[in-house]
């Protein structure tokens, strides 16, 4: 066997700032069933996949005045998305929660590779 030597990797320190009471902080996260060409190809489990939405704190779905179900513009730095509202009280205040890779919605252009975090201004549309 032979081994090679190994270098330190350099130190990797991001701060994410504060967000200003007006702009929300933008969490995506992965839902079992998604547009994968699995289950997309699959007429059994196709129907499963949720869709897409923008899971609000049901406090801040009132501070915003929409209906749940109703259409959100969330606008990033670099795109805009537009959304369904959902009402998830599991979601902490002043973030907006949305599962990627889901039919309806491409929340994945919002997301900068480069930033720490990424915050994203709602809109009613």
């Amino acid at each position: 066997l032979v081994t090679a030597p190994t270098a330190p990797l350099p130190d990797a320190t991001h701060h994410a700032g504060q967000r200003n009471s007006y702009d929300h902080r933008l969490v995506v996260g992965r839902k079992l069933y998604d547009r994968a060409i699995g289950t997309a190809m699959s007429h059994s489990i196709a129907k499963l996949a949720p869709g897409a939405g923008a899971h609000l704190h049901p406090l801040d779905i009132d501070v915003l005045g929409v209906a749940v179900g109703a259409d959100v513009r969330l606008i990033g730095a670099k795109a805009s998305a537009i959304l369904p509202v959902v009402s998830n009280p599991g979601v902490a205040r002043g973030v907006v929660w949305a599962p990627f890779n889901q039919a309806g919605g491409s929340i994945e252009d919002l997301i900068d590779a480069s930033a720490a975090v990424t915050d994203v201004k709602i809109e009613v549309a």
